[in-house]
């Protein structure tokens, strides 16, 4: 996957140092695979902030709706990062569907 999304999203950060966050993420000009346009997303992750200065967090993502080249676009998947590094690494199931 590759292009420039967009998110809105909530977190609740909890005195001990864990969150939890749900989102909507689009994208206007994104390609999946070998195709080219849009989509919308949902997501929600779960982390903590640690006393190393590490913030561990995992997450799931489903794809609600696509257009242009990704019309019909169906999946989900799975993201796991850092929230203190900003890294980030992302597997995702997909199909082209009507």
């Amino acid at each position: 996957m590759s292009g420039t999304v967009n998110d809105v999203w909530t977190a609740v950060l909890h005195k001990d140092g864990s969150f939890e966050t749900k989102g909507t993420e689009t994208c206007s000009v994104c390609t999946i695979g070998s195709r080219t346009g849009s989509f919308s997303a949902q997501w929600v992750f779960t982390g903590a902030y640690l006393p190393d200065g590490t913030g561990p967090y995992t997450g799931t993502l489903v794809f609600k709706s696509g257009t242009s080249g990704l019309a019909g676009l169906h999946g989900s998947g799975r993201f796991a990062g850092d929230a203190v590094a900003g890294t980030e690494t992302y597997s995702f199931n997909y199909l082209f569907a009507p």
